[in-house]
């Protein structure tokens, strides 16, 4: 018992270091238990991240730390977790805004009820979202956007310790709702181009349908409406995907703007 009472401080802290990394998980979609392969997995990944911190934490949290009540505990485990939350919702942003430009896309081209089952996160998307979200996920990883997240989960204990109380205002209200717009600012203009394609496609099917009333548009519309839509998407592919290496890049740098 005197050992498990020794350990127990220790215990503590490492608890709270996990819940920020933990919130990150819970938002960002490529470290899901999903994606991971379960829980155990992710809470294991979570554990990695946190044992670094351990030592920092230890010495810049407020004093007391670790000796918590259950109470108190409680409160600094759900103030870490919210943290983590602020972080995985910046991190998110460029995945949630490849899906939106994804069902943006099979919606003008006509077969957003064919949806299926994304296994990164557990909800039906279109053909499109999966496809996209997969290829922003590989690109996450090989462009370094990983490496960003970790350096700014790091680098958020400096600006707010284990146990500092997360100020909530006004400024902060406002800077969330500034990324929720850029996300849908994000998937409008990655799929503005093969949209723009495909309603010109269904202008010269409309006109071809004037003059040949008896040809069927409708049953040629699709499969030509997705051919081009996928050369536009190639060949704007560098172009669009420019904001989302900026936005990779720029993670550690939008944290310390919300903190």
């Amino acid at each position: 018992m005197t050992h498990i009472n020794a350990w127990m401080p220790w215990l503590q802290t490492l608890a709270l270091c996990m819940m920020r990394p933990f919130g990150v998980m819970i938002l960002l979609p490529v470290v899901s238990a999903r994606s991971l392969g379960g829980a155990l997995a992710r809470n294991a990944l979570a554990l990695m991240i946190a044992a670094p911190i351990l030592p920092h934490a230890w010495a810049a949290a407020p004093e007391g730390v670790g000796t918590y009540h259950s109470s108190a505990f409680l409160i600094t485990g759900l103030s870490e977790l919210s943290a983590g939350l602020y972080i995985g919702l910046i991190a998110a942003i460029p995945f949630w805004a490849i899906t939106v430009a994804g069902e943006l896309i099979d919606t003008v081209r006509g077969s957003g009820l064919s949806e299926i089952i994304n296994p990164t996160t557990g909800g039906q998307v279109s053909l499109f979202s999966i496809l996209l979200t997969q290829l922003i996920a590989a690109l996450f990883f090989v462009s370094g956007g990983f490496n960003q997240l970790l350096e700014a989960i790091y680098r958020s204990y400096t600006i707010l310790p284990l146990g500092a109380p997360l100020s909530l205002s006004r400024g902060t209200a406002s800077f969330l709702i500034a990324q929720w717009q850029l996300m849908v600012e994000l998937g409008v203009r990655f799929a503005l181009p093969a949209i723009a394609v495909m309603m010109m496609v269904d202008f010269s099917l409309g006109l071809i349908n004037q003059t040949a009333e008896r040809l069927d548009v409708f049953f040629i519309a699709m499969p030509v409406k997705s051919l081009l839509a996928c050369l536009a998407l190639n060949m704007s592919m560098q172009l669009a995907l420019e904001d989302y290496f900026e936005r990779f890049s720029a993670i550690g740098l939008l944290i310390r703007q919300l903190f």
